[in-house]
């Protein structure tokens, strides 16, 4: 029997070893994840990337694991893991900030492919239609929940490690390694920020492992292997889409493939993201007509919607709110490790007033300024209001507890 106020799962799976987990994860990391790291190569050069993609890698890890112990006693998704924390308002807030998040990063995995097929075969007049099938696919194939996603990431995860192995021996792009090798703070939160709202919803998938062993060493391969994929374009010299175009025809097509791979990947993982947003929401038995519907929706987002300034905008305010959330639930965690010596019944007030702080200061500064710097402020400010809470909390029990044994 369910648990009261606890949607049911669908396609309930509860057997995944850390390979399965693993693959899941790292066939989903996406072309922007990987061209982070040719971005970064453009801006502060080859081993200033890869100084950055290593030590965001080790901070998202902490992130990650963090979370998943939060949620793995009772094997939460993420908005269940947020609710427990935030309360039952703030998780449906978050349920909706997911469904919005979701179609921004299904519409921005659709652009991002259909721009480097039209790169490497620029006779392709159609893209609008491209974008659309490929999105249409993957809400059809969504159909299989978790058993589909877990099957797809299985075959699809070898071969894409092979076609980058394959890229990475024919490439003769030549390599910069003149400049110093620094630690970049920029580079480091680039690749922070661009996988810190995957960390926070890891209890979706990692809710299904076997133990907690295999969700640890999931997690730590699941790291590994994201920076493999950053790093690849930075050995290979590539600094920008443009360069992401092959010498041979053969090359070429093993490139698209990888493209095409990659997005069907991800695009199952966001869509299975979501679903924990809509089980929130609609709180019944989820079927497969549910994981098509949320799938059509981000596809009927990308014909409508692409990359307007609206939606641009709407996916900044999600990335601050994101941002914000998981760095009140990371403080949050810590301090119920730690107070054990007083009761908190404000504990979910002061939560969710730090969340919604920091997130509304974000979407104030990102008027004004550019987008990493409004998510910086965002977890800033959420973090200044909740430590300065918990100071003025202990500082007057401390306070009460000494006057109450001076007065007897």
């Amino acid at each position: 029997m369910s648990q009261p106020g606890k949607p049911i799962l669908s396609f309930e799976d509860h057997s995944q070893n850390y390979w399965q987990i693993t693959s899941i994860q790292s066939a989903s990391v996406g072309i922007p994840g990987v061209l982070l790291g040719a971005q970064l190569t453009s801006t502060i050069g080859p081993l200033g990337a890869i100084s950055s993609i290593l030590f965001g890698n080790l901070i998202l890890w902490m992130v990650g694991f963090t979370i998943i112990s939060m949620a793995a006693p009772n094997r939460d998704n993420a908005i269940q893991n947020v609710q427990r924390y935030i309360g039952k308002v703030g998780g449906m807030a978050a349920a909706c900030l997911l469904i919005v998040a979701f179609l921004s990063w299904y519409i921005l995995q659709i652009n991002t492919t259909v721009s480097i097929i039209q790169n490497a075969y620029t006779s392709i007049p159609t893209a609008l239609r491209i974008g659309a099938a490929f999105g249409f696919l993957t809400a059809l194939l969504s159909s299989g929940g978790i058993y589909f996603i877990k099957k797809f990431s299985l075959i699809s995860f070898p071969i894409l490690c092979s076609m980058l192995v394959y890229l990475f021996i024919i490439s003769d792009s030549p390599i910069d390694f003149s400049q110093p090798w620094v630690v970049s703070f920029s580079g480091t939160l680039a690749i922070f920020s661009g996988a810190l709202a995957g960390m926070i919803n890891l209890p979706t998938f990692f809710r299904h492992s076997k133990s907690k062993a295999d969700s640890y060493l999931g997690l730590s391969l699941m790291t590994i292997f994201s920076i493999f994929f950053q790093i690849f374009p930075v050995l290979c010299g590539y600094t920008d889409l443009a360069s992401f175009k092959s010498i041979s025809a053969f090359s070429n097509f093993i490139l698209i493939a990888f493209t095409i791979l990659s997005l069907v990947g991800i695009n199952l993982v966001n869509i299975y993201f979501a679903s924990a947003g809509w089980e929130m929401i609609f709180p019944h038995r989820v079927s497969s007509k549910e994981y098509i519907i949320v799938g059509l929706l981000g596809t009927m987002a990308y014909t409508f919607l692409q990359i307007s300034s609206p939606m641009l905008f709407l996916e900044n305010m999600a990335n601050n709110f994101i941002a914000s959330l998981g760095a009140v639930l990371l403080l949050a965690f810590l301090v119920t490790i730690i107070v054990k010596h007083r009761p908190r019944p404000l504990e979910k007030i002061v939560n969710i007033s730090s969340w919604f702080f920091g997130g509304t200061i974000g979407t104030i500064a990102q008027v004004h300024t550019d987008p990493t710097s409004a998510l910086i402020m965002s977890i800033s400010a959420s973090c200044v209001l909740f430590l300065s809470i918990i100071f003025l909390e202990e500082t007057v029990w401390a306070t009460k507890k000494i006057l109450s044994r001076t007065i007897r």
